[in-house]
């Protein structure tokens, strides 16, 4: 076969496997896109009042897969030599099979898609499967100089000192999506991403000792259960009233009208009557007894 023929969806009939004996685990195959050799994605129809559809990825004992990643796979009683990594999953193992068919292609010199990289796809593996791509690393170059310690926050958001005694925060490219547009015109880029292009080099982006603050209290409204115990979160409240009040009303405003209850405000295209709620927890309130120091280290 053509090592360029892949990314193409193959009748069902020719399929090397057969997942009839799951359905009520998986839902009815719908249709198949052969990957690359040994390696399908299976789209699962639902079966009313069963379980709903799912996504998966077969991985076959010939598939040019490591090792490492197929001791991610699940095994399947009466299917001897194959894998399955589920989509919907919450360990995200999927995204493990796509870095590797991905790195297929690169190695084979087949053309990919200019949405994913290897680069991207790790970025991103960091965040969702640290025990298989690593921990995302600190930044060793700041737009003040270079880091000479630093202190993981959550993976992908550190406190750094430089070399030129200058105290940032540093932040994941793909965490970008998780701060607003006012934040967001507050970071600072290294020159070389500059050079490059951010959306290129997928580099860090950086915010100063005064407006750290900002960017951290977004962070924590995109993943509220995420771990934060290196943060004194009413001290960081406290610190975003002394230094950006104006923020600080803004946001209490839009929460008190519902604009943060992102589902209520679809709801409310269906239903005029709808209206989004909003809560006293989520205001951005002053503790004057937690004092300014929001870091707890």
């Amino acid at each position: 076969m053509d090592i360029y023929n892949y990314n193409y969806e193959i009748p069902l009939k020719s399929l090397p496997f057969n997942l009839k004996g799951y359905r009520k685990e998986f839902g009815l195959l719908n249709n198949v896109v052969y990957k690359c050799p040994g390696v399908y994605f299976t789209h699962m129809c639902s079966i009313p009042g069963s379980c709903p559809s799912h996504d998966l990825y077969v991985v076959m004992d010939h598939a040019p897969i490591s090792q490492e990643a197929r001791s991610y796979g699940q095994k399947l009683p009466g299917l001897p030599g194959i894998l399955l990594y589920q989509v919907e999953e919450k360990d995200f193992y999927h995204k493990i099979i796509e870095y590797e068919i991905l790195k297929f292609y690169v190695k084979q010199g087949i053309p990919t898609s200019e949405l994913d990289t290897l680069h991207s796809l790790a970025l991103h593996g960091a965040e969702l499967c640290p025990e298989y791509f690593g921990e995302y690393p600190a930044p060793t170059v700041t737009p003040w100089g270079y880091t000479t310690r630093y202190k993981t926050i959550r993976p992908g958001i550190f406190w750094i000192e430089t070399d030129q005694c200058f105290t940032a925060l540093a932040i994941s490219y793909i965490m970008q999506d998780d701060l607003s547009e006012e934040v967001l015109d507050m970071a600072y880029i290294t020159e070389f991403d500059k050079e490059r292009g951010i959306d290129e080099s997928m580099g860090c982006l950086f915010f100063n000792e005064d407006q750290m603050c900002l960017a951290i209290f977004e962070l924590i409204k995109a993943s509220p259960s995420a771990k934060w115990d290196k943060i004194n979160i009413p001290a960081l409240m406290n610190k975003i009233w002394k230094d950006f009040p104006e923020y600080a009303t803004g946001y209490n405003l839009s929460e008190q009208s519902g604009q943060h209850d992102i589902l209520g405000k679809i709801l409310t295209c269906f239903d005029s009557s709808y209206k989004p709620e909003s809560s006293s927890k989520n205001i951005i309130s002053m503790t004057p007894e937690a004092g300014l120091d929001f870091f707890r280290f």
